[in-house]
């Protein structure tokens, strides 16, 4: 975010961002007019002194780009998206002239605003089978690397789905009864579901005792649908041979019904349903999802301990997620029709199927986490850290051997695995749905805090890493169902540090040490480096 009157700048043309582009360009305290598709080549222009990057709109685009365009640290160099048109009309301006001079205008604060779950019950019609409780589940929110441009088509292909779903099973009432979900903030780590589940269906004691509702959920089915293709995959959310027994039938019965239903619609049958959770001819789930898996929801109900399948639309990379192009214009209507009118059919065979849930009751552990923790600074003249710190950012991410560089990935096709909140007016914030290291013999989490100057949106408190201050450490084992941890502030000045790459073993740094006057420690000091080769960037705090 930029201060609120603006800046006033010099705007050069960085090309594709490397060296060769900038060559013979004075880039320090500029503002770099940039192609969208280079990578992280805009952290080339910033090492040399840019202050802000404006990616041009490109003709299409990936979210391995997009990904690109975000870090796991602070930095100070804002970055802005710019429709094509008015980028080659400023290209063409800095070809001319070598560089021109601009006023910039931008805000993007951080808030914290509620999101709602939306239920819709349909009673079963059989006199048996309607105790039964199936949900259906399905995301209706959007993610972009340009928060303010969230067209989010192929990813609101989930939530059409549903509502068509709940209008079929609405005029033709199955025999089980159906809960109807369309779930908020999955794109953020998926806190709609965790929501859901803390209020309705969790097994561990703990948070048992604080549901508000509870709700018995023999299976919860999540709807995960693009529509690049026409095939459905039904899979378990797990690779573990624990779950095999329970789920096996529902992969061999969904297909089943699933060619049934494929021959009378004008799909193929052999590819219309595949079954991902007993996959044939050495193929496993990973290889329906093209470049990486996705994050479904029923992954976060399974761990949290309800059986939990997902109806995924495979051999489909979703290339445009994440990013302000995945607009209608580019979905594939007829693909996504022939989707809904399969499920619609499958799920009609199976919810009037008086064996439709296995007699096995499968229980799996609930392994579900959650974080609770405060932000505190020393106040005047106090030794105690007690003053709340409102409005500070916290920032979760998974480590490795006690470092940030090998844990979970930033981004899963616009999911982030990075879990923020907001330090309510006590200076408090809380984390739910903690499950990537949630199967890890001693999981290790990192935690660090930050608070932005609401005019400038420059970081001015951050957490201190001096050695005296190892009670307040922000890497720590997360092996308790709600971790509670307590982090100290100090007032501070950031600093970006760039080319954190070990030039003996050509990979990043992990740590840094920090000395001040007398080649000795700061009383307060503090860091955070990128995580990976792709991220060799860094803040300083002192």
């Amino acid at each position: 975010t930029l201060p609120r009157g603006g800046i006033r700048t010099r705007l050069i043309d960085g090309g594709n961002g490397t060296f060769g582009a900038l060559n013979g360009r004075d880039v320090d305290n500029t503002a770099v007019l940039m192609e969208f598709n280079t990578w992280n080549n805009w952290l080339k222009a910033a090492m040399l002194g840019a202050e802000q990057v404006i990616f041009i709109e490109p003709d299409s685009t990936s979210f391995t780009q997009a990904e690109q365009k975000f870090l796991q640290v602070p930095n100070s160099v804002e970055r802005f998206w710019i429709d094509q048109a008015s980028g080659r009309r400023l290209q063409a301006q800095l070809k001319e002239k070598g560089s021109i001079s601009v006023e910039l205008k931008a805000r993007m604060e951080w808030e914290k605003n509620p999101a709602k779950n939306i239920l819709g019950w349909i009673p079963g019609t059989d006199p048996v089978l309607r105790d039964k409780i199936v949900v259906i589940n399905a995301y209706y929110d959007a993610m972009s690397v340009v928060p303010a441009l969230a067209p989010g088509a192929e990813m609101a292909c989930g939530i059409v789905g549903l509502l068509e779903l709940a209008s079929y099973f609405q005029r033709y009432p199955p025999g089980h009864t159906v809960l109807f979900l369309a779930s908020s903030g999955h794109h953020l780590g998926s806190r709609g579901i965790s929501d859901f589940l803390n209020r309705h269906s969790r097994k561990e004691k703990h948070f048992k005792a604080l549901m508000s509702d509870p709700i018995d959920i023999p299976l919860f089915i999540a709807l995960d649908l693009s529509s690049q293709t026409d095939e459905i995959g039904v899979w378990n959310g797990s690779e573990h041979f624990f779950y095999k027994r329970f789920f096996t039938p529902f992969g061999k019965s969904f297909v089943q019904f699933g060619k049934s239903i494929a021959r009378r619609i004008g799909l193929d049958q052999k590819t219309a349903m595949i079954d991902g959770i007993n996959p044939k001819g050495g193929v496993n789930w990973d290889m329906y999802m093209p470049g990486e898996n996705l994050k479904v929801d029923g992954e976060w109900v399974l761990k949290a301990g309800t059986p939990a399948l997902n109806l995924v639309t495979v051999n489909d990379a979703r290339f445009r997620v994440d990013t302000p192009l995945d607009t209608p214009a580019f979905v594939n209507y007829k693909n996504l029709t022939g989707q809904i009118r399969l499920l619609a059919g499958v799920l009609d065979l199976g919810l009037n199927w008086d064996q439709f849930l296995p007699s096995y009751k499968l229980e799996p552990d609930d392994r579900m986490r959650a974080l609770k923790g405060a932000v505190r600074t020393f106040p005047r003249r106090s030794i105690t850290p007690n003053k709340p710190r409102p409005g500070a950012i916290a920032v979760l991410r998974t480590v490795s051997n006690g470092y940030p560089r090998t844990g979970s990935p930033k981004s899963v096709r616009g999911v982030r695995m990075i879990y923020y909140d907001l330090a309510d007016e006590q200076g408090e914030f809380y984390i739910p749905g903690l499950i990537d290291f949630a199967n890890r013999n001693n999981p290790r989490v990192n935690l660090q805090t930050f608070y932005l100057d609401p005019e400038t949106g420059e970081i001015t408190y951050a957490p201190n890493r001096k050695t005296t201050n190892r009670a307040y450490s922000d890497t720590f084992n997360a092996n308790w169902w709600t971790i509670e941890r307590t982090l100290i502030l100090f007032p501070c000045v950031a600093t970006d540090f760039y080319d954190t790459v070990d030039p003996r073993y050509l990979n990043t740094l992990h740590q840094i040490s920090v000395y001040g006057e007398g080649n000795t420690a700061p009383q307060e000091y503090g860091y955070a480096i990128g995580s990976g080769e792709d991220e060799p960037v860094g803040g300083g705090f002192t």
